[in-house]
């Protein structure tokens, strides 16, 4: 009997913080945060995209350099 009480109060509290975790990052005041984070996720991946495109040419300059070393 006291197995499922302790239960049915770990299951309650579970489900009710979850429910302030949903309405304190979903409340309004929370969205001018969200559109913060978002941009910066952009410009991230941008800058992300950018630093492989430069080590994708490397990798291909390095790859050219070893092939000319190993045909003469």
């Amino acid at each position: 009997m006291m197995t499922k009480i302790y239960l049915a109060v770990k299951v309650y509290v579970t489900f009710h913080l979850l429910y302030e975790l949903w309405g304190f990052l979903f409340r309004r005041k929370m969205y001018g945060l969200w559109d913060k984070l978002y941009r910066w996720a952009r410009v991230i991946r941008i800058i992300l995209q950018r630093w492989d495109k430069k080590l994708e040419a490397a990798r291909l300059e390095r790859r050219k350099r070893h092939e000319m070393r190993e045909t003469a």
